[in-house]
């Protein structure tokens, strides 16, 4: 099973006096036109606008890493691309990783137009400190 929650806060530039609001304008009609393509089953995605301030939120639940999981990381690509001013943090379990990870969560975060994988120790391991009821620390 793939669990997946996130938060990104979208900006068009690193510093105020860089900022767009064409740059920022074309940035949201890219994100709103990904999310209007992704798959609904079980996954869901929205832009919010917030005292001006634009986030994307993720969440989802599904069997396995499917297109789901690939149009999601599309996503977060996208966003770091065309507003590198961005950031957030999208946390995952897949309890069928690859790479060895099945027992941690992971989190994808972006910073500075980039994005980049890590364990995340806060819920990890996720047996025993998360679904283990024998240490209820």
């Amino acid at each position: 099973m793939v669990e997946l929650h996130g938060w990104f806060t979208i900006r068009e530039a690193f510093r105020e006096e860089d900022e767009s609001d064409e740059v920022l304008s074309s940035a949201i009609f890219q994100i709103e036109k990904a999310i209007s393509k992704l798959s609904n089953f079980n996954l869901a995605a929205k832009l919010m606008q917030q005292n001006g301030c634009y986030s994307l939120l993720i969440n989802g639940n599904f069997n396995h890493r499917d297109s789901r999981w690939t149009e999601v990381t599309e996503l977060v690509q996208l966003v770091s691309k065309i507003a590198p001013g961005s950031y957030g943090i999208l946390h995952f379990h897949d309890d069928e990783d690859k790479n060895g990870r099945e027992n941690q969560f992971q989190a994808l975060v972006m910073k500075k137009g980039r994005v980049q994988t890590l364990i995340d120790e806060n819920l990890s391991p996720f047996f025993c400190d998360l679904e283990d009821a024998s240490d209820p620390s």
